[in-house]
């Protein structure tokens, strides 16, 4: 008879224990962890930026330099509206639309006829593709496995 318990009781004991341990997660071979968003500077995201419209438009040196001023200047504002916002959406969006819009003034004014159609291309193409991201974040996750009864 106490053989019986002492067995049923380590046979109990030692299904319990099962269910108190976890897995670790984190040595998963499928298991990756994404790592935090670092804020960017200022003058590192125009340095960003100013890459990619060299790429894009072949400037020369005379509009690197220029262009390089108007983006450490519209990255700076737009970073000054980003960590001190009033409180109020809607005027830090009508705040934020005339700071991009300033400097896109400004950017137009130093590019060449053919570099501004290639750019407001770009811009075209971006602004499309940030729609396009927002759809995808925005629509649920749907099931498409077909399931054969």
């Amino acid at each position: 008879m106490k053989s019986t318990l002492f067995l049923l009781a380590l046979i109990i004991g030692g299904a319990f224990s099962g269910f108190a341990q976890t897995t670790d997660t984190t040595s998963d071979p499928g298991y990756t962890a994404s790592p935090a968003k670092t804020p960017v500077s200022p003058p590192e995201r125009a340095a960003r930026q100013l890459n990619t419209l060299q790429k894009n438009l072949n400037l020369n040196q005379d509009q690197v330099i220029k262009l390089r001023m108007v983006l450490l200047r519209l990255n700076i504002a737009l970073d000054s509206l980003r960590t001190n916002p009033s409180g109020d959406k809607k005027s830090d969006n009508q705040a934020r639309r005339a700071i991009t819009q300033d400097a896109d003034g400004k950017i137009y004014a130093v590019l060449t006829i053919d570099q501004q159609l290639a750019y407001a291309k770009w811009k075209q193409e971006q602004q499309l593709r940030r729609q396009l991201n927002r759809q995808a974040n925005k629509a649920p996750a749907t099931d498409t496995t077909i399931r054969h009864p």
